[in-house]
């Protein structure tokens, strides 16, 4: 029982944010998972805003009106000052951890969503415009199959989409090795690389 009062949370308090989390968790668009991790986000007040559909497969009309709505400088009163937030949980000895927390509003996340889309974005074969990536198509061309992909690197990449964080260099050097290995520059890993030096504040 002492060793419980490193954390005193009392009993009703506990079972309420219990309670949110698992909704949050049954919700496809509230919440990312990331191996054995899970990233959560909501919002203050409903705002309508699909970010699980952003990440897993951008529709590039969509991207598009992101980055223009950003350029112009658009705001959207009642729903760009709504607060926005995110925690990534996992799980440690029969026990939930948070291991990141972000508290930021609508209008911060698509600047830093748009800038994302933005710096990763490239040109394809025919010099047309390329399709946008979703973090997991970028997660997976850092490896050579899916089941060696390691939490740190999709959390990163959310961290970094969300935020406006620089990238580690380890992404761009796990990048580079498929490419020698695989002799091959694939789409996902070309836009990865442009992302993670465009990430960078030198």
């Amino acid at each position: 029982l002492q060793a419980s009062l490193v954390a005193p949370t009392c009993a009703d308090c506990a079972e309420r944010f219990t309670k949110a989390a698992n909704d949050l968790l049954s919700r496809e668009a509230n919440r990312v998972i990331i191996g054995r991790a899970a990233f959560l986000f909501w919002t203050k007040e409903e705002v309508g805003l699909d970010i699980f559909a952003t990440f897993q497969d951008p529709e590039p009309g969509r991207v598009r009106a992101l980055i223009e709505s950003v350029r112009k400088g658009d705001w959207r009163p009642g729903v760009d000052d709504t607060a926005f937030y995110a925690t990534l949980l996992s799980g440690s000895g029969g026990r939930a951890v948070v291991r990141d927390w972000l508290d930021t509003t609508v209008g911060e996340l698509k600047h830093h969503l748009a800038a994302w889309f933005q710096r990763q974005s490239i040109v394809d074969l025919w010099g047309e415009e390329g399709r946008p990536y979703g973090i997991y198509a970028q997660a997976y061309a850092t490896v050579r199959d899916r089941r060696d992909l390691a939490t740190p690197i999709p959390r990163a990449l959310l961290r970094g989409a969300l935020t406006g964080s620089p990238l580690s260099w380890d992404i761009l050097y796990q990048a580079v090795l498929r490419n020698r290995a695989e002799q091959n520059i694939t789409g996902p890993r070309a836009a990865l690389i442009k992302l993670v030096l465009l990430s960078q504040r030198l």
